[in-house]
């Protein structure tokens, strides 16, 4: 999964973190003689991390006495992690606050929050891979994908597994062209805390359909590996990476998203033609004037981001006829290809 990050973690005293606890779940709990000895072990496995007592408070909140006897008994039998920025306790009560939330689709934008980096989280972004990745299920619309991922963003703050983010750390012109969508949202970027990032990707890395991230990666210490042939969704940051191989062989990747600020950087042809069954393709920013020719490969392929690209010729995009999502935002393509009447959606 690349490299550990350490993070400077805050960790309150019992009376504090029973307060906050309270606090979230109700303060009716001092007055429940027998729902009270069992939230205060609760606490305690919390080991005094804010965001594990905010989150494990949110998802007992009102709920019976068996069910928080049930949590007790799970967050007691945690396993061991070997996430060297997390306590193997606190790995516990957020992973169960993650096995706890109602819904596949849920659980699934939680992972995908997990996968975008260390930074605020685009609400736009979310919106075009998870309509890729078919995440929000049967829908008719664009407005009805955007009300149900609004729908869902709001389950995971409710749970304190994201977090809101300040508006104003976001000027960039274009982060708001492609947040036009979202003009009505309280808000257009969500936030995750670190340490519950580490969590959604030691979740995602596990089988049966493993994520990846990784941080300045050597294709040649990865590329052929068993990980690489698994993976479902693979996120890589080549800032130190002067040349891509011919391809990859990943026979189930769902999502690729490339990252790169080396101008020289070169797609081969061939790149994509292991990648059948890709969903989700996030080229952004990337150097080239035109598509590689593996991208005719990508039959399934339903969101392609090819936002800030320096491109003169897209013809290619009319032969995937399954997509969904173009966005080119920021891009230099003056002129759509007649090719594009290809597409059906």
């Amino acid at each position: 999964m690349g490299a550990q990050i350490c993070f400077p973690v805050e960790y309150l005293p019992l009376e504090e973190a029973w307060s906050l606890f309270k606090k979230t779940a109700g303060d009716s709990l001092e007055e429940n003689l027998e729902l009270r000895p069992i939230a205060i072990q609760v606490v305690e496995e919390c080991e005094g991390l804010p965001i594990a007592i905010v989150t494990i408070a949110k998802a007992l909140k009102n709920e019976t006495v068996a069910v928080w006897k049930n949590a007790l008994e799970q967050l007691r039998s945690c396993a061991p992690t070997n996430i060297r920025a997390v306590d193997k306790k606190v790995y516990s009560c957020l992973e169960w606050s993650y096995t706890h939330l109602k819904g596949d689709d849920v659980k699934s934008l939680f992972l995908l929050c997990g996968m975008l980096g260390y930074g605020d989280i685009s609400l736009d972004l979310l919106l075009r891979y998870g309509m890729g990745l078919d995440l929000f299920g049967h829908i008719d619309s664009l407005e009805q994908a955007r009300n149900r991922l609004l729908a869902l963003v709001e389950i995971l703050r409710a749970s304190g597994l994201l977090l809101d983010c300040h508006e104003d750390r976001h000027n960039c012109n274009v982060e708001r062209a492609s947040s036009l969508l979202f003009m009505d949202a309280n808000n257009k970027f969500v936030r995750m805390h670190s340490v519950v990032r580490e969590v959604a990707r030691a979740i995602a890395s596990k089988d049966p359909h493993p994520f990846v991230v990784r941080e300045d990666v050597g294709f040649e210490e990865w590329s052929e590996t068993d990980d690489s042939k698994m993976c479902t969704f693979i996120s890589l940051n080549c800032k130190a990476v002067h040349e891509l191989p011919q391809g990859l062989v990943c026979p189930d990747l769902q999502s690729f998203l490339l990252h790169s600020n080396n101008p020289s950087l070169n797609i081969p042809n061939t790149f994509f033609e292991g990648m059948k069954k890709l969903k989700v393709l996030d080229l952004s920013h990337m150097h080239f004037t035109t598509l590689p020719s593996s991208l005719d490969f990508l039959a399934n392929l339903r969101t392609l981001c090819l936002d800030g690209c320096e491109l003169r010729d897209i013809a290619l995009i009319g032969k995937l006829t399954k997509l969904e999502v173009l966005s080119l935002v920021g891009s230099t393509i003056q002129q759509l290809p007649n090719e594009m009447v290809q597409l059906t959606i």
